[in-house]
């Protein structure tokens, strides 16, 4: 309890003065609330035989605000307001913090594990170590996506626990490594175990909009010259089925992850009535422009990632897909057709992806728009960037009157390596885990808030603790999604062997 007050004492006096402002003004609102504002008086009253007193207003004496309740409102506010400073404003920074912070990661020895709140949304709870200069941090969020109700056999937020099943949104995405992190280090601390170095546990509440949690806390980290050698977040898990020829489970660690854009297309004309079209009204030069983009995709690049997986898992799959991985500078070309046709993940391995997601044009059926437009979201390859895909898209359309605009992105994450120690640790921890799974890098597909870890190390690896079937991964994002309980514990076991490493 006094460390955790010394974190909030902290916060408190790096906005002192923002406190004393809302403080003051709160008085004052509050004081001219109750003191200054007439209150109500009856202008009438009448006395009913039965005893009854009915009293009655004149139209003017309702311009009053009801002097109590405003009071209580502003001061509810005021203290909300209060409250959200100290979220906000984190610990303050300086040389006295730092040296409140060195004393509190003393204080507690191997057991010192304390929460700081950065902002509203995200949450970073430090664990000591018996050294202090290579920290390994462990993600995740426990925020969720919304739901369909009507779609699912259970109640989505109820946590329903039915012949070994575990029901809700996020049991996948992500509150089983949320949880998993959080237990591992509860029993790791009871036996009295503390890592050989600093070990960071960072959450965020916003990570399925693209929230500003993680970015906060690398920023703490940069702040503080906290040096990060591993990072873990969610990412692959181990699956099955999912590698031409290979039957055994495979153990899909992400080493980096795809880039995304959100491209907008637009068109404009002059509109007009739909009885006397000109030859191409602006949905149909979009629909035009949509057509060539997925007949034209994106070149095929084999890059680091992908090319470790395929050195990897390549190995045990069938003879004639030994010989294609084996040999790409020959085959090439026939597992790139193979990919186009099939589509799916391992297309994504191997391409920038183009989905196109909205179209909107005219209000009315029989109005030609003044414009339209469509969106597509785009994952990056790590060959591309931003800019080169505008660029490819761009010529692939072939038509000035079709405008694009980037509504959000980023470029694809660094690619982290394979051949070091931190490596070597989490791929252990998932080998005894998941005993006879082939262990392999991948390129994760999808994005995380991991992306935002590359200024700070390069050994950010995406592993989500779970051996999911392929039922249980359309679930993420999607209806009924669940978890068998089985595969929960066998997160647990994951990062007590990871953090026992650490």
């Amino acid at each position: 309890m006094r460390k955790h007050l010394s974190v909030l004492g902290l916060a408190a006096r790096g906005a002192v003065g923002r406190i004393l402002l809302i403080t003051v003004l709160t008085a004052a609102l509050a004081g001219a609330l109750l003191y200054l504002v007439p209150a109500q008086t009856p202008s009438q009253s009448t006395i009913y035989p039965d005893g009854e007193v009915v009293e009655t207003y004149t139209p003017s004496d309702y311009c009053y605000l009801p002097s109590r309740t405003g009071a209580t409102v502003v001061c509810a506010v005021g203290l909300a307001g209060v409250m959200a400073v100290l979220s906000l404003n984190g610990c303050g920074y300086g040389a006295k913090t730092d040296l409140t912070m060195r004393r509190l990661r003393i204080g507690e020895g191997a057991a010192n594990l304390w929460w700081m709140a950065l902002n509203a949304v995200c949450l970073l709870f430090y664990w000591a170590g018996k050294a202090h200069d290579e920290a390994s941090v462990m993600m995740a969020h426990f925020d969720v996506v919304p739901v369909e109700e009507e779609n699912w056999k259970k109640p989505p937020f109820e946590g329903i626990i039915e012949d070994g099943v575990l029901w809700g949104r996020g049991t996948l995405d992500t509150k089983v490594t949320f949880n998993g992190v959080l237990t591992a280090a509860d029993h790791l601390i009871a036996e009295g175990f503390q890592p050989e170095q600093d070990v960071y546990f960072a959450f965020s509440g916003q990570e399925e909009i693209n929230g500003p949690g993680a970015v906060n806390i690398v920023h703490r980290f940069q702040e503080h010259n906290i040096n990060i050698q591993l990072v873990v977040d969610e990412g692959g898990a181990v699956v099955e089925d999912v590698f031409p020829g290979v039957k055994q489970p495979c153990a899909l660690i992400g080493i980096a992850e795809k880039g995304m854009m959100n491209l907008e297309y637009s068109v404009s004309s002059a509109g007009g009535h739909a009885s006397a079209p000109k030859p191409h009204t602006p949905v149909g030069v979009l629909a035009d422009a949509c057509c060539k983009v997925e007949n034209h995709p994106f070149t095929m690049h084999i890059t680091a990632p992908a090319a470790k997986m395929f050195d990897t898992l390549g190995r045990h799959s069938t003879f004639l897909y030994r010989m294609i991985f084996a040999n790409l500078w020959l085959f090439g070309g026939v597992l790139d057709n193979l990919c186009k046709k099939q589509g799916g993940e391992l297309n994504a391995l191997m391409r920038t992806t183009v989905a196109f997601t909205q179209m909107q044009g005219s209000k009315a059926s029989n109005v030609i728009p003044p414009s339209a437009s469509m969106v597509s979201n785009m994952r990056l390859n790590p060959a591309d960037t931003m800019e080169s895909a505008m660029e490819y898209i761009r010529g692939v359309i072939g038509n000035d009157a079709v405008k694009l605009r980037c509504v959000e992105g980023m470029n694809p994450s660094p690619i982290s390596e394979t051949d070091c120690p931190a490596w070597d640790k989490v791929a252990s921890a998932v080998a005894g885990t998941w005993q006879g799974s082939l262990v392999s890098p991948y390129l994760m597909v999808q994005c995380s808030d991991s992306r935002h870890y590359g200024p700070v190390s390069n050994h950010v690896y995406r592993f989500s603790a779970m051996d999911l079937t392929a039922e249980e991964r359309s679930t993420i994002h999607g209806n009924n999604e669940r978890i068998r309980t089985e595969v929960i514990g066998r997160a647990v076991e994951f990062y007590i062997r990871l953090m026992s490493q650490c």
